[in-house]
């Protein structure tokens, strides 16, 4: 799937015909990937990866993607973002990332959110965060204006951005209670 849920519109399906019911109980395991890193905290993914141009991409907690090969799981590269809240890592998670192809200045990108409100561009190809992407490859989104006189109500990312020509559009959530 190159966006997340296979098309511009989330639909999750997908035309491709090799499994069908006849097959799908002979499916085995290729290879498989350990998204659990030592010393990092620890939650569940509830993330799509998406394939695009032969190379797998894979978001996980906390704050991390890693770009594998598909046919044998080897890792390409691994990115850790920055945890600002180790209190509320467990408000959200990364269900979703994005690719932009790039342009004449700039090499495609993964694109994606945190619970944390901070957006990632980094080059799909390394790995390494976009410089001229926000505060080197980082956007704080917990400015005055989106936090509305409310500074320290939780706010975060959690689905895949969407992008369209040079535009990234993203929802938002925050917890009301804390």
């Amino acid at each position: 799937w190159p966006t997340f849920g296979h098309d511009p519109g989330g639909q999750r399906y997908s035309p491709l015909k090799q499994i069908t019911a006849a097959n799908v109980t002979k499916l085995a395991p290729a290879w498989s990937y350990q998204m659990r890193k030592e010393g990092q905290p620890f939650r569940l993914s509830q993330s799509i990866p998406i394939m695009v141009n032969g190379v797998l991409y894979v978001g996980y907690p906390v704050n991390r993607v890693a770009a594998l090969e598909p046919e044998t799981g080897k890792v390409l590269w691994e990115f850790a973002g920055k945890i600002i809240d180790r209190d509320r890592i467990t408000l959200g998670s990364m269900r979703g990332l994005a690719y932009w192809p790039g342009d004449k200045q700039t090499p495609a990108q993964i694109v994606f959110g945190t619970p944390d409100g901070e957006m990632y561009s980094i080059n799909a190809k390394t790995g390494k965060p976009n410089p001229g992407f926000g505060n080197e490859g980082v956007v704080n989104l917990r400015t005055p204006e989106i936090m509305n006189g409310f500074p320290n109500i939780h706010y975060g990312l959690n689905s895949a951005p969407f992008i369209y020509k040079n535009l990234v559009f993203t929802g938002g959530h925050n917890i009301d209670n804390t």
